[in-house]
This record gives structure tokens, sequence and C-alpha cells, in this order.
């Protein structure tokens, strides 16, 4: 008896538990579809949480269902997945993922496009003749006005046996009421006559006081002094010549040019005539009175002489086998080209820029420094 009684109580209980069971899960399913009709009209079918995860009460966004009978809230645990649900609702979800739009990839693409763009335009780079970007105009020889000279051992590239030739410098002399009574050479090559005497085959001369009138002052007329700059070739007997007077040195930088050109003349002869140019304005040019049958510059063997006896600063100095002007221009750097014969830049050095190896006479250099003064 007590057996069967044990028995009994064990069925009662598996049975009451089995109820039991059944009973808590009807309930939650009618109270789900209550509060799911409820969400639906709360949230107009835009917050989503899938059935399937319902057990692990967390929720997880979905793409918008355009199908109402899929949309179903789980509310197993009093609503407070629901409530859950809402504080990370789907609408943020999406929001967020707005912020990532492949609309706004589309923009970073427009971007860089911009950026490649961009890139064509820097590759417009100026000439380098235009633009000074490698700016030897920040170096210039400083020559102190007595005994300051460069010399440039003889080569054939010098002589300048070319019917057309330019010599030319950026230079700032230092200004005075009185300069040296002769044409001294900016750049100069010596043809010697004797121990005691000498011509130049070519001179650019820098600034200078020309004397006139008076013959010396003896008969009691009157003297006038100016100041001149000069600019002579020699071919044998016959010379040109252009001197510009009446100048004024600012003390500027100036940039001046001396330019050598041959034409055809009477009876089968040709006439040199060599032209002086100050900061691109033509100044003065030769008197075409003389010919010959054949004309060719005089050739020395002397070295070539740079800033003698020069008070002031040399930028750049270029020697070009052509022509290089033949009306007013705006003088720029100078740079090498396929006409040049030398450069010299004066970059702490008197070294040749052109490749032809023309470089100062290191023994030959006397009382030059080198220093750091940029050309406007």
């Amino acid at each position: 008896m007590k057996r069967f009684n044990c028995f009994f109580l064990v069925f009662a209980l598996l049975f009451f538990a089995a109820c039991g069971d059944g009973v808590e899960r009807i309930v939650p399913e009618t109270e789900k579809e209550g509060k799911s009709d409820e969400k639906n009209n709360e949230d107009d079918g835009n917050s989503v949480i899938d059935d399937d995860d319902a057990s692990d009460s967390s929720v997880e966004p979905s793409a918008p269902d355009t199908d109402p009978d899929s949309d179903t809230a789980d509310t197993s645990d009093d609503g407070d997945a629901a409530d859950s649900g809402d504080d990370s609702d789907s609408d943020d979800d999406m929001d967020s993922g707005d912020d990532s739009d492949p609309g706004d990839d589309s923009d970073s693409d427009d971007d860089s496009d911009d950026s490649a763009d961009s890139g064509d335009d820097s590759d417009m780079t100026p000439d380098p003749a235009d633009s000074g970007t490698e700016d030897d105009s920040c170096y210039a020889a400083v020559f102190n006005g007595t005994d300051s000279k460069i010399e440039v051992k003889h080569n054939d590239l010098l002589d300048l046996n070319s019917e057309a030739w330019t010599i030319e410098a950026w230079v700032k002399q230092t200004p005075k009421d009185e300069y040296s009574a002769n044409a001294a050479p900016i750049v100069g090559k010596i043809n010697r006559i004797n121990n005691n005497s000498y011509t130049y085959t070519y001179l650019l001369s820098y600034y200078y006081t020309k004397t006139s009138g008076g013959n010396g002052g003896w008969n009691g007329g009157q003297q006038t002094k100016t100041t001149a700059m000069k600019g002579t070739a020699s071919y044998g007997f016959i010379s040109a010549s252009a001197e510009a007077t009446n100048l004024a040195n600012s003390g500027d930088w100036t940039h001046i040019a001396l330019v050598q050109t041959i034409t055809n003349a009477l009876m089968n002869t040709k006439s040199p005539q060599v032209t002086l140019y100050i900061d691109g304005k033509k100044v003065k040019s030769s008197d075409s009175n003389s010919s010959a049958s054949s004309l060719s510059i005089t050739t020395s063997e002397e070295n070539l002489i740079i800033g003698q006896s020069f008070d002031g600063m040399i930028d750049s100095i270029r020697i070009s086998s052509t022509a290089k002007y033949s009306e007013d221009f705006a003088p720029k750097a100078l740079k090498a080209d396929n006409d040049t014969i030398a450069l010299w830049n004066f970059s702490n050095n008197a070294d040749d820029s052109s490749g032809h190896g023309l470089n100062g006479i290191s023994e030959s250099i006397q009382s030059i420094t080198y220093v750091k003064e940029c050309r406007n």
C-alpha cells in the first residue's frame, strides 16, 4: 500500500508539472500576438527582431521587410527584449548605414578625381630659364676694385670665330662720382703687341669715366666727363666699337650684353657690327663703315680676363656662339643651352657650367670672395 501511494504521488507530480508547462507555453503565445500587434502599430513595421533569435533576448538589425506577416516581436521576458530593441532601434542602425552610404563613397571618388586633376596641374612645370628654380642668381663673386680678377686659360672656343656671338653678364657695380679712366673688362681677351702694350680682341667693359674736350686742358678748352660703357671687337686691320655715354649707374643689378653680327657689304665684302645692350635696351651700335673681303676675329693665345679692377659683384657671365638679341628684350637668368660656349655662375667658385671645362685658373684668382646675394 505504501508502494502504491508513492507511485501515485510521483504520477501526480509529473502530471501537474506537464500541465503547468503547457500553461506556461500557451499564455506567452497569446500575449505575444497581442503585443506584436501593438508593436507593429507603434513602429510601423520598421523595427524587426528575428523569432529564431528570441530565446537569446538579443536584437540584431535586418534589412526592412515589405512582408508584414514576417514582422513579429518577442516579449517572452515581459517586454524587456522589445524595450532593448527600441534602445538599439533598427532605424538607428539604418541611419548609421546611411553614414557610410555608397553615395558617400562616390563622393570620395569625386574627391580622388579632383586630386588627379590637381596632379595634372603640377605637371605644368615652367621653363627653368623663366623661373630660375636652380637659383644660382643667389650667389655672386665680389671684386675689390683694385687687384681682383679671374683668368681662364686659353681655349680655341674662346676665339669666337663664328659670324655671330654674344657676351652678357649680370653685374652690380659700386656707384662712384668718378670711375676709372679706362674701359676695363667685365670680359675681355687680350691681344698682346709687346711686353708693354696690348689691345683686346674683344671686350665688354663696365662703367668707366670718359673725359673729352679741352685737349688735355693746355689750350684752355673745357673738359667734360661722362659715365660710359663700351663693347669692342677686333678683326685684324679693322674693328668695331659701340660706346654709350651719359649713362647713370643705379648701383642695382644690371644686365649688360654685347652682340656681334656680320653683314654683307658692297663688292662682296663683309662688315662687322657690335651692339651694346643695358638692361635689355639697345643703347649703341657700331658704325658699319668698315668692311673686308673676309672677316675673322683676331685670335690670341692669351688668357681670358674677367673683372679686372672691377669694384662690385658679378652674378653670372655667359658667352654664346650666336646673336642672342636683335631688339629690346626682358633680361632673364643666364642658363646653359646648345649655343653656350661658357657659363660662369660664381656659386662659391669660378667653374664653367657649360660642360666645356673653361674654369677659372685657381692660381690666377686674386682677391675674390663669394657671397649669397639674391638678384631681384
